[in-house]
């Protein structure tokens, strides 16, 4: 039997980094199917051989409102979910400095046109209400998802900490070990700051601290007001309860 998992997360959230982790925590044959739409067809798929048997099928979706689980009957498909969230200050900051429709986190977009997806994908509203919209569903003020198991991921805590990892592993009934931690996806150009230039060290990056790289290098400078204008008082409020992150 294969096990299905769905995660789900914004972009630049740093999921691709927890999703190769989280498939190579798994034991035996895991295949990896990256920003699906919402019939499963991926962007593109990656294929683990780990030690022991079993078969497993994770899914993403980028950028998805959760509005959209139960008029699309996603549940039917999987049974866990996997919810990632970044802290806002360092999302925002690696969201502006990424080139391209990435880099407009208060606009809705459409996804490449290559690829059809339903307006769920971030095109019923913004990627920071999207934010916000998973920091609701980790406080347990929102449920638009049901009663299927869904696991948080704070990617700050999962970064950082090993037992914090461990402790995810027990919630997902995985046995942990540490493979997987120093990925770099080659998916979106890597990383917003550092590219692929960390690809086999990914554990060296210093991705809890990208709002300080993007305040202070000169190359972002004309994208600064806009950072403070995005990073509204809600969003604040939410990092304080959720990753009691207040940087200024």
């Amino acid at each position: 039997m294969t096990t299905k998992t769905l995660i789900c997360a914004n972009a630049r959230s740093g999921y691709h980094a927890i999703a190769n982790w989280y498939c190579s925590q798994l034991p035996g044959k895991a295949r990896f199917l990256n920003n699906c739409n919402e019939i499963m067809k991926p962007r593109n798929i990656s294929v683990y051989k780990n030690p022991g048997s079993g078969r497993a099928m994770v899914c993403s979706f980028e950028n998805f409102d959760l509005t959209g689980f139960r008029p699309l009957n996603i549940a039917r498909m999987f049974q866990r979910v996997i919810i990632v969230l970044r802290d806002p200050y360092n999302w925002l900051a690696s969201s502006l400095a990424k080139d391209g429709h990435l880099n407009l986190p208060e606009e809705t977009f459409k996804p490449n046109k290559k690829y059809s997806y339903s307006p769920y994908f971030c095109q019923s509203m913004t990627r920071i209400d999207l934010w916000k919209q998973y920091a609701r569903h980790y406080l347990g003020e929102e449920n638009l998802i049901g009663s299927i198991p869904t696991t948080y991921i704070l990617f700050n805590n999962w970064h950082k900490s090993e037992d914090y990892r461990k402790d995810i592993c027990e919630q997902l009934d995985v046995e942990y070990n540490s493979a997987g931690l120093d990925f770099v996806s080659p998916r979106g150009s890597g990383s917003s700051f550092d590219k692929r230039q960390y690809r086999g060290r990914g554990s060296e990056m210093n991705v809890l601290k990208r709002y300080k790289e993007f305040l202070e290098n000169p190359r972002y400078k004309g994208k600064r007001d806009r950072y403070f204008d995005l990073l509204d008082k809600e969003m604040r409020e939410y990092s304080e309860k959720i990753f009691n992150f207040k940087p200024f």
